[in-house]
């Protein structure tokens, strides 16, 4: 495959003969003489119930006199993740965590291995799209996304350390700036209608989209407080489907 054709796309069906995409704009697609390709699919990560802990390993080379210092930080558990895109900007991530115990000034645990550095092209604002109820949105300026598991660090009397993590439940916020030029999504707000968001991000490194199969808005509104474009900010909030998970992520490399 060449051009377009060889670019990630969000597959809603598939059959012995036809895959069908959707947010595919007329034209996008190209006719190819008969060719054979490898159809690749992205990794998938969901909510589950399984509850990772990890070890975080920190270096400070200048300290002690230049020989290094260590921070180890464990029974690391990542409770909360947010990430940004904005036009003429790249894409940012943030991750919280909730940890046990910590050292500081540790020695290198013996055994430890680094493996090399990976580089790999940053996704930007200007690559991907935002796909609602399977359409693309057009004019949107900006996402705001979080999806928190509502944990937090207990303790008990006789221990400087946490005792350990407490999870509570997932959720999954968005929120999207967008310019004011239809009443589709403010009039999906004020009917309460479910929809699907999906988030795609791509680069020549590959893809990676947050998927949200069923979303309802929590408010919205246009703002009119100046003069120029009329904007308007999309609260939505996730719902888990009967079936499945509330937020998915996929990866294409």
């Amino acid at each position: 495959m060449t051009g377009n054709n060889a670019l990630p796309v969000l597959v809603t069906g598939v059959t012995n003969t036809v895959i069908t995409a959707g947010a595919v704009a007329d034209g996008f697609l190209s006719d190819e003489a008969q060719t054979t390709t490898d159809i690749v699919k992205g990794d998938t990560v969901e909510i589950g119930e399984d509850c990772r802990s990890f070890t975080i390993l920190e270096e400070y080379p200048d300290l002690d006199s230049g020989n290094g210092g260590y921070t180890i930080t464990r029974g690391v558990k990542f409770v909360n993740l947010s990430f940004n895109m904005a036009v003429n900007a790249l894409n940012t991530g943030t991750f919280q965590t909730l940890g046990l115990t910590q050292e500081v000034n540790a020695s290198l645990p013996a055994g430890s291995t680094f493996p090399s550095s990976t580089k790999t092209e940053i996704y930007a604002g200007v690559d991907g799209s935002i796909i609602e109820a399977g359409d693309p949105i057009g004019f949107v300026t900006g996402v705001d996304a979080t999806t928190d598991t509502e944990s937090s660090a207990q303790f008990e009397l006789g221990d400087n350390s946490v005792s350990f993590i407490e999870q509570g439940r997932v959720l999954s916020d968005l929120s999207l700036s967008t310019f004011f030029i239809d009443y589709t999504q403010l009039s999906r707000f004020i009917n309460e209608t479910e929809q699907s968001i999906y988030l795609l991000m791509e680069s020549a490194d590959g893809a990676l989209m947050f998927s949200y199969p069923r979303t309802v808005y929590t408010s919205g509104a246009p703002d009119v407080s100046g003069p120029g474009s009329i904007t308007q900010t999309l609260d939505a909030s996730a719902i888990k489907p009967p079936a499945g998970s509330s937020i998915v992520i996929q990866r294409l490399t």
